[in-house]
């Protein structure tokens, strides 16, 4: 058959259609023992057509995730930690061309033998969030002044690194009491390396909720699942960054409790951006939750 010389990245579409004929033929040499050789012939050059399908489902997300980066993840929060209204990274991840992408996760979820296919989406898409937050949280460890952010962002306020900095470097509250209390900090925890360490754990979880949701919509645009499969797959997506992220949380908090340990009550004001942001939070955790 033609298409075992055909790759489907040459076209999508067209090679879908042919595993639909293979299917109707093995549907019709399937109920004629005379036919059995033609059958064998067939579900061969299907299978090879599956893997071929799986292999370009993996290429295309991957190639649709490339350029999706953690300064898109940060500079979609606005400066109360919330996501802005006006970016889409749904749209970012997806791309322009998403017609090969949607029609090979329609024939994957409806004429695949296997459910192979979600493997390889929850791996992608797993990778590719895990990168972003280790890039955020590796960033964060690195801004060891806020006078270090401060030079960073006057030469480089293109790299990633100021896209988190510029929220830890907003101007001091007018406010005495305010002023009083972040010289505090900066000046008893070392210029502020623990409250940047807070505020970084604060963009972690942000930025997984932010791409917890974000992945949501997108099984469910490539998918359609009902919600129990949905749930399934989102799990298998988003436990290894999840941990992630609660492993730099215990690291910030015992690092914290050794600063209270020394009596440096400036310590309680970091964890107050960590605090706020989970409380304000809640019904995000819960909905996640239940995913979980």
């Amino acid at each position: 058959l033609p298409m075992k010389r055909m790759l489907p990245a040459e076209n999508v579409i067209k090679y879908i259609k042919m595993m639909k004929k293979l299917k109707s033929a093995m549907e019709f040499f399937s109920s004629n023992e005379i036919h059995k050789s033609q059958l064998e012939r067939v579900e061969t050059t299907f299978n090879f057509g599956c893997t071929a399908l799986e292999q370009e489902f993996k290429v295309l997300l991957r190639r649709n995730r490339a350029n999706f980066s953690a300064a898109q993840v940060l500079a979609s929060i606005d400066d109360s930690y919330e996501i802005r209204k006006d970016v889409d990274l749904l749209h970012l991840i997806l791309g322009e061309d998403t017609e090969d992408l949607k029609a090979l996760s329609n024939w994957l979820v409806n004429d695949s033998p296997t459910k192979d296919y979600l493997n390889i989406y929850a791996d992608v898409a797993c990778t590719s969030i895990l990168k972003i937050l280790k890039s955020i949280s590796e960033t964060s460890k690195n801004n060891a002044s806020v006078e270090e952010l401060k030079l960073n962002s006057a030469t480089r306020k293109d790299s990633k690194a100021w896209m988190l900095n510029r929220k830890t470097l907003r101007q001091y509250s007018a406010d005495l009491t305010n002023r009083r209390v972040t010289l505090a900090v900066e000046n008893v925890t070392k210029e502020g390396a623990l409250e940047n360490s807070a505020e970084g754990v604060v963009f972690l979880f942000v930025s997984f909720m932010i791409m917890f949701q974000n992945e949501g919509k997108l099984v469910d645009s490539l998918f359609r699942f009902s919600q129990s499969d949905a749930h399934v797959c989102l799990k298998s997506v988003l436990v290894k960054p999840l941990n992630y992220i609660l492993d730099c949380a215990k690291e910030f908090l015992q690092q914290a409790h050794r600063n209270l340990g020394r009596n440096d009550l400036a310590a309680v004001f970091c964890l107050l951006p960590l605090s706020k942001y989970i409380h304000r939070s809640q019904d995000r955790f819960k909905e996640f939750m239940k995913v979980k």
